[in-house]
């Protein structure tokens, strides 16, 4: 058995991001796992690969329904007739803190046109409400402990640290891996409508 397909197939398709071949680099991994069913490094890709094609855009947001750090449940009918942000961030991931912390005078500034959920990695609750109560965050936070395994973010296809999801109010996923200039520039337009 010949590890070269399952790295490049890793390389070139899934660390990638490109969202645009996921539909052939299932088909691909499918392939190469008939050949090769005892490899689970390749059973691991076609999982994250299945993942990531849920948060593809155009595609609508699965159902979930989930209870935020404070206790309040949160479900995805929460998000109708809204545009939602879902983001992942963790306190040990710079970017994420920054992009966070930006988010908030964004939800500000859209206030209730925009619906803001982010979903934190940390392997603690108790890291994550110190940083909830210190940045004095208004949205619901999702924190299960269970990092990059939580039904929630491979439900969402949020595979990475950070990501997020831009969802139109009828659900359908309308950005992904988004910058926050990017996240700002889409709102602009589209809650000015």
């Amino acid at each position: 058995d010949s590890h070269v397909a399952e790295y490049l197939l890793n390389k070139y398709f899934v660390v990638s991001n490109d969202y645009s071949t996921l539909k052939e680099a299932e088909q691909l991994a499918e392939e190469i796992y008939k050949a090769q069913p005892q490899n689970g490094n390749v059973a691991r890709l076609i999982s994250s690969i299945k993942a990531m094609r849920k948060s593809s855009v155009g595609t609508r947001i699965g159902s979930f329904s989930v209870i935020a750090i404070d206790g309040r449940k949160v479900t995805n009918a929460d998000l109708k007739n809204k545009y939602a942000f879902i983001f992942t961030w963790a306190q040990w991931n710079y970017d994420s803190q920054t992009l966070m912390r930006q988010m908030k005078q964004v939800k500000e500034d859209s206030g209730d046109k925009l619906a803001v959920i982010g979903i934190n990695l940390d392997a603690s609750q108790e890291r994550c409400n110190t940083t909830i109560r210190r940045d004095s965050l208004p949205w619901p936070t999702i924190c299960d402990e269970m990092s990059f395994e939580s039904p929630m973010t491979r439900g969402l296809g949020l595979l990475t640290v950070p990501d997020n999801i831009l969802v139109s109010p009828n659900g359908d996923i309308i950005g992904h891996g988004l910058t926050i200039d990017e996240i700002k520039e889409k709102l602009k337009s589209i809650l000015k409508k």
